[in-house]
């Protein structure tokens, strides 16, 4: 058991966020720091 218990709607929105960044933001790293080179 943690300290603080989060909601079912805390859980869904970590989750969703997770999948985002995970199929959005980490993905375009490298495209991203390429044309910080630039």
């Amino acid at each position: 058991m943690s300290l603080f218990d989060i909601s079912d709607r805390a859980q869904q929105l970590q989750t969703d966020l997770l999948e985002f960044m995970d199929s959005h933001v980490y993905p375009a790293e490298a495209v991203y720091e390429e044309q910080m080179r630039e």
